[in-house]
């Protein structure tokens, strides 16, 4: 056997020690080199900007209440750390970092208590990243490495010297991510429960705390049992720290909020479906935010929906309430058995491709939809339901109608309704998107308007109703009648022949005075925008165009009148602030005259239009149960027609309203239901004027 000597023994172990020595001192030596590399790469706090926050935009009716709004699939309410309730704060602080306001952006004793656990527990699931290292992390790139988790820790020390505890609170608590596409702790309050989060209790305020961790798992809308027990975890952890006394604890845990919540969501499943006005509203705004302001479209839709837009809308509650009531009221309408039915389907071809197919037709109910649909389905190959990736079925009652109020001092509009039945966003509105002939209200604006304007007649002036020849460009002869197919041969003022609606005087005074291409001009200027030159006719006297004109565009246009001939383009908003407070867009009154108005006629010729208008009131018997004759002036789409029309104003408002089926057709009965319909919302409307 070899012995070894003390001596050499003795050496060896020095050796030993000091080639550990020496390894420590490289790898320290290393570490500390790569530390340094690593940070030297870190990026530049101070260039480093905090993440942005997708606020959500609202809009406002016209006495300020919340009306509506745009989010995307995330979205947010930044508020000051002043206004989100200190417990809420603890709470956060509790459960995420309990010594916030003792560290310098890294907690090192919350690191070494995760590192025991994880060695104990053979994983790395437990963190020991504080609140502002969570805030860094969604400042930068994302990243799982060494070396991020090293920059992440540098940068959090960092980030503590350029700005407050409170400023970084302030802003954590305005982006966490908190489900359903919410940021923050407000925008949480409004979802989960409806209202600012200062008016929380404190089981609300944990509630929403307590998603924090995992928002998926902690959902309480979805998963409301998790979500008890964090909340439990989390009052536990806040009384310990000193935040909640035992009793504020008991209270809380005695009022679990999960039927408040649920509440609130079916509400919110129920309302989902935005009005035609707030439709109207995101359309206008999204082409006046590229058209004034210069952004491409992508780049107002954005805006709109996450730039945290203020809309304050034209809208009067009262007015649109009123509105609705009456339009939507089945026994003023017809009573025929017609519903427009608009089916489209995603379905699986029996080969494995996608296909899609759509169905627009009347039916008589709901027994024949089914009926019709099932027919169909057949016919496309589905024969099976599992082939079916998606569906809509839209019934809606026939005839249609529209509605739609303005003040015409302004053009602000008071109230719209759109159509009848089920309602889509961005769906089709009757009020502005439907063109249609509008018959005799066009009269006033094409034939005696422009006649009395440039001094052709006066509203006194005495024609002959008398067959009359016209002669056609294609060298026919062009003979009007009347609707009953009758010359009376009476001689008769302009202003009996507008209220009896006499075409051959109509057609006279075009042809012989005022001439087709000085009509066309004055329809334009009353905003007519889808007039084509085929329509210089004498048939625009009886209203026959060939495009149409929309409920929107003729009411504009009888608002001209009611304004001393100044028209001004209708809008659905006042003005549209951004988040830091300054006007993108304004149509308020100072701005109105200069940007969206003109002169059309004559302030004389508008008050003997109205003269005129007024005349032809008070032979509607109808309008008299309502109104008294100087207190309405308007025009009614009279005989057989497929577009029931009246179109009229009252001080300071004009209104007007059309019915009709989806598929022009002729309604045989309506008995004047238009003028009903009118009369009851308008009359409405001005005594609730009144009374305010």
């Amino acid at each position: 056997m070899i012995s070894i000597s003390r001596r050499t023994k003795k050496q060896i172990s020095h050796l030993i020690v000091g080639s550990v020595g020496l390894g420590i001192a490289v790898i320290s030596i290393l570490t500390v080199a790569w530390g340094v590399s690593v940070i030297k790469t870190a990026p530049d706090i101070e260039e480093i900007q905090f993440p942005e926050v997708a606020l959500t935009s609202f809009l406002y009716d016209a006495e300020g209440n919340e009306l509506s709004s745009f989010s995307g699939e995330a979205s947010g309410i930044y508020i000051p750390l002043s206004e989100i309730p200190i417990m809420m704060q603890q709470a956060v602080i509790a459960i995420e970092d309990a010594r916030f306001y003792e560290h310098n952006g890294i907690d090192l004793v919350k690191i070494g208590k995760a590192m025991l656990i994880n060695i104990e527990s053979g994983s790395f699931s437990t963190g020991g990243t504080t609140i502002t290292q969570q805030l860094v992390k969604r400042m930068i790139p994302a990243g799982n490495s060494w070396r991020r988790k090293v920059q992440e820790q540098y940068l959090a020390v960092q980030l503590e010297k350029l700005y407050s505890k409170d400023t970084i609170l302030e802003y954590y608590l305005n982006t966490v991510g908190l489900s359903h596409g919410l940021n923050g702790v407000e925008a949480a309050a409004n979802y989960y429960f409806g209202k600012s989060v200062n008016k929380l209790s404190l089981s609300e305020q944990v509630s929403i705390v307590a998603i924090i961790e995992r928002p998926t798992y902690y959902d309480p809308i979805t998963n409301p049992e998790n979500n008890w027990r964090a909340v439990e975890s989390i009052l536990v952890a806040m009384e310990k720290q000193g935040y909640i006394t035992e009793k504020e604890r008991e209270v809380a845990l005695q009022n679990p909020p999960y039927e408040a919540i649920q509440k609130v969501h079916e509400a919110q499943d129920s309302t989902e479906v935005r009005s035609y006005f707030v439709d109207e509203v995101y359309k206008e705004v999204l082409e006046d935010l590229q058209t004034e302001r210069g952004l491409s479209e992508l780049e107002a839709i954005r805006l709109m929906y996450s730039g945290g837009l203020q809309i304050y809308t034209t809208l009067d509650g009262t007015m649109q309430s009123i509105v609705e009531r009456y339009m939507n009221d089945k026994s003023f309408y017809p009573n025929i058995d017609k519903y427009s039915l608009e089916y489209e389907v995603q379905f699986k071809a029996l080969e494995g491709t996608s296909d899609h197919q759509s169905l627009s037709i009347v039916v008589s109910g709901e027994e024949e939809m089914r009926e019709v649909i099932e027919t169909k389905k057949k016919e496309w190959g589905i024969t099976k339901n599992e082939q079916i990736q998606s569906e809509s079925i839209l019934l809606r009652p026939e005839p249609q109608a529209a509605f739609i109020v303005t003040d015409y001092r302004t053009g602000y509009i008071k109230a719209l309704y759109g159509g009848r039945g089920e309602k889509v966003n961005l769906g089709f509105n009757y009020a502005t998107q439907a063109k249609r002939q509008v018959g005799d209200l066009l009269m006033p604006l094409a034939v005696y308007a422009p006649a009395l304007d440039i001094n052709i007649c006066t509203e006194e002036t005495v024609l002959k109703d008398e067959a009359i020849e016209i002669s056609l460009d294609n060298g026919s002869i062009y003979i009007p009648k009347n609707k009953d197919g009758i010359y009376s041969e009476k001689q008769m003022s302009i202003k009996e022949a507008l209220a009896n609606s006499v075409n051959t005087i109509a057609c006279r005074v075009l042809y012989e005075g005022v001439g087709y291409d000085t009509s066309y001009d004055y329809l334009q200027r009353f905003g007519m925008k889808s007039l084509v030159e085929e329509d210089k006719t004498c048939a625009l006297a009886i209203g026959a165009t060939t495009n149409g004109v929309t409920v929107l565009e003729l009411n504009a246009a009888y608002s001209t009148i009611a304004n001393e001939g100044v028209y001004i383009k209708p809008t659905t908003y006042v003005k549209v602030v951004d988040a830091q407070g300054n006007i993108l867009l304004d149509h308020s009154s100072e701005s109105i005259m200069d940007k969206r108005s003109r002169v059309v006629i004559k302030e004389e010729t508008a008050h003997q239009l109205t003269d005129m208008l007024q005349y032809a009131m008070s032979q509607e018997t109808a309008m008299s149960e309502y109104f008294d004759s100087k207190e309405v002036a308007g025009k009614i789409n009279s005989g057989k027609t497929k577009d029931i029309l009246f179109s009229g104003y009252t001080p300071y408002l004009a209104a007007t309203i059309w019915s009709g089926y989806s598929n022009p057709e002729y309604i045989d009965v309506h008995e004047g239901y238009e003028v009903k319909l009118w009369g009851s919302i308008m009359s409405e409307i001005n005594k609730a004027s009144i009374a305010e």
